[in-house]
C-alpha cells in the first residue's frame, strides 16, 4: 500500500503540472486580451461591455488555442527536464525514450491513421445529441484554426511529444511500478481523458489513451507510441479538411474498422522466442 500511495502521489503532481501549466497559459492569454480591450475603452471613452469582453474573450482563446497548447507544452517540457537535471537523472530514461523494433515502425503508424479516422467517422454515425456535437465541433475547430504550420507543429509535434511524456513515460510507468498492468493502464488512461475536456473527447481520449498505453508497455519505450499518437492527430487534422459527405461516413468507417484490426494483429503480434521471453517474465512477477 505504502508503494501504491508513492507512486499516485508522483502521478498527481505530473497531472498538475501538466494541467496546471496549460491553466497558467490560458490565464495570461486571458489577462492579455482583457488588457487590450480596457485600453481600447479607455481610449474611446466608453464603458467597458462586460458581456461583450466575456464573448470575445472566448472567441480570442479559441483563436490562440494553438498557440496555448505550444507554450505551455514547451514549458512543461522543460521544467520536466530541469526537475530530473536537479536530481541528476535524465528525462529521456525516465519517462522510457528509447529505442525498439523500428520494423514495426510502419504498421504504428498506419494503425494510428486508421484509428483516427474510425474514431472520426463513428462520431458522425452515432446517435450523438446534437448539443453535445455542437460543443465538440467547437473544441476541435479550436486545435486545427490559424495557420497551418503552427497546426502541425502544435497537433502534431509539441502535443503528442508533451503528452506521451507525461501521460505514458511517467504517470504510466509509476503506476505499472505499484499495480498490475491493466491497472496502470486504465487509470493513466481514465486521467489522460480527462485532460481533454470536452465529454466527447474524454471518453475516446480514453479509449485512444488505452491503445498508446498498450503499445508503450509492448515495446517499452513511449517512443511508439509517440509515433502512432503523431500519426492519429496528423489523420485527424487533415480528415477534417477533406471534404467527407454523411453518406460516406458508414463505408469509410468499416474499412477503417477493419485496417485497424488487421494492424493492431500485425503490431502486437510476438515470435516464437519474444513470447517466452514474455511469459518468463510473467511467471517471474517482472510484469
Amino acid at each position: 500500500m505504502k508503494q501504491v500511495m508513492k507512486q499516485l502521489g508522483k502521478v498527481i503532481c505530473y497531472v498538475l503540472l501538466f494541467l496546471g501549466m496549460q491553466q497558467i497559459i490560458g490565464t495570461i492569454v486571458g489577462f492579455v486580451y482583457g488588457f487590450q480591450e480596457g485600453l481600447r475603452a479607455v481610449a474611446a471613452g466608453v464603458a467597458v461591455d462586460a458581456e461583450g469582453l466575456t464573448l470575445g474573450l472566448a472567441e480570442y482563446m479559441v483563436e490562440n488555442a494553438t498557440w496555448i497548447v505550444s507554450i505551455s507544452g514547451l514549458l512543461t517540457l522543460l521544467f520536466l527536464w530541469i526537475f530530473f537535471k536537479i536530481r541528476k537523472k535524465k528525462l529521456s530514461q525516465e519517462s522510457g525514450i528509447k529505442s525498439f523494433e523500428l520494423r514495426k515502425a510502419v504498421p504504428i503508424a498506419l494503425l494510428g491513421m486508421s484509428f483516427s479516422i474510425m474514431v472520426s467517422m463513428l462520431l458522425q454515425i452515432l446517435p450523438i445529441p446534437e448539443a453535445v456535437m455542437e460543443s465538440y465541433a467547437q473544441s476541435s475547430d479550436a486545435l486545427v484554426g490559424g495557420h497551418i504550420v503552427m497546426i502541425l507543429l502544435a497537433d502534431i509535434v509539441i502535443a503528442p511529444v508533451t503528452e506521451e511524456i507525461v501521460f505514458r513515460g511517467l504517470v504510466l510507468s509509476r503506476l505499472h511500478k505499484a499495480m498490475p498492468a491493466w491497472a496502470a493502464v486504465g487509470i493513466s488512461s481514465f486521467l489522460f481523458g480527462l485532460m481533454h475536456g470536452n465529454p466527447l473527447w474524454i471518453a475516446y481520449a480514453f479509449v485512444v489513451g488505452c491503445l498508446l498505453a498498450l503499445t508503450a508497455l509492448q515495446f517499452e519505450s513511449i517512443v511508439a507510441s509517440l509515433i502512432l499518437h503523431m500519426a492519429f492527430n496528423f489523420a485527424g487534422v487533415f480528415l477534417g479538411m477533406l471534404p467527407i459527405t454523411e453518406d460516406m461516413c458508414l463505408p469509410i468507417g468499416i474499412s477503417a474498422t477493419a485496417v485497424s484490426a488487421v494492424l493492431v494483429c500485425l503490431v502486437f503480434r510476438k515470435g516464437k522466442e519474444e513470447a517466452d521471453v514474455i511469459t518468463n517474465k510473467i511467471q517471474e512477477g517482472t510484469i
